[in-house]
């Protein structure tokens, strides 16, 4: 079980009841899952599937924990980068990760496009800018059958493994 395995449980159970509280807004369990399940879509119809990575370039702000949430839904790496740095700093830790997409807010775009330039991945703006808009991504664009976002094993079926051994003596 993971955490959006929780999030589905309490979406189907318990829909209106709140989930996040974030400033002045409240979204309930039942909108969280409805607009973690589009995102994935958006994110899945732009490339992005099990083992990819999707950078998230924002301030606190809803959307990364939307975004964090609907890249473990497709089994992707989610990727968070301080927006405390420079362009030049960014560059070669894109690099290092090579993200599929990045999602971002249009005041910090400026920063990508160095890296955008060199690494060609796609990018996300959650208002407006010059980048598609983050909405085409909560739109569900492309095509994503039902079923085809992955789903954990369920836990009784996983075999135990012990537990690694700890390097220090105090662990």
């Amino acid at each position: 079980m993971n955490i959006n395995d929780l999030v589905r449980y309490w979406g189907r159970t318990r829909p209106e009841h709140p989930a996040i509280i974030f400033g002045e807004v409240t979204q309930t369990w039942g909108e969280l899952d409805a607009v973690t399940d589009a995102l994935a879509r958006g994110l899945a119809g732009r490339g992005v599937g099990r083992g990819d990575r999707v950078g998230i370039l924002m301030k606190n702000r809803l959307e990364v924990a939307w975004t964090m949430l609907a890249t473990l839904k497709l089994g992707a790496i989610s990727v968070p980068l301080n927006f405390r740095l420079l362009a030049g700093e960014l560059l070669p830790m894109l690099t290092d990760c090579a993200p599929r997409v990045v999602v971002t807010e249009a005041d910090l775009a400026g920063l990508l496009e160095p890296a955008h330039q060199v690494l060609g991945f796609d990018a996300f703006a959650t208002d407006t800018s010059d980048l598609p808009a983050f909405r085409t991504l909560l739109a569900g664009h492309g095509p994503v059958p039902p079923g085809e976002l992955p789903t954990r094993t369920p836990r009784s079926s996983v075999t135990p493994r012990a537990p690694p051994a700890c390097p220090r003596a105090r662990c």
